[in-house]
């Protein structure tokens, strides 16, 4: 077995589900209409990325990421975006969220 079958056997095996009902989806749809209420009529759409979005999540060590695409004419910076939304989530009882480089965890 080579390198790369062992590791699709491993994702295959602890393959996390992500469809509706899954818990990835649930934490999604919790924080939508946080993200709504942030972006309000800026919201382009919001989806998942990341391991999720590619079926490669693994149960009981995968965090869900969400790309959030706003419309064109936003008159804040791209600094002052990424502090309101995590200002927004602190506020709305995410106590835990913390600054990372280019995403809020």
């Amino acid at each position: 077995m080579t390198a790369d079958e062992y590791l699709q056997s491993l994702i295959s095996k602890y393959r996390a589900s992500t469809g509706q009902g899954s818990p990835a989806y649930s934490a999604g749809n919790a924080i939508y209409p946080i993200i709504q209420q942030w972006a309000r009529a800026q919201l382009r759409e919001v989806r998942f990325s990341g391991s999720n979005a590619k079926g490669t999540a693994i149960r009981g060590t995968t965090d869900v990421d969400l790309f959030i695409s706003l419309k064109d004419g936003t008159q804040e910076t791209l600094k002052q975006l990424f502090d309101m939304l995590f200002n927004k989530m602190r506020n709305s009882g995410y106590s835990g969220a913390r600054k990372q480089n280019v995403s809020i965890h």
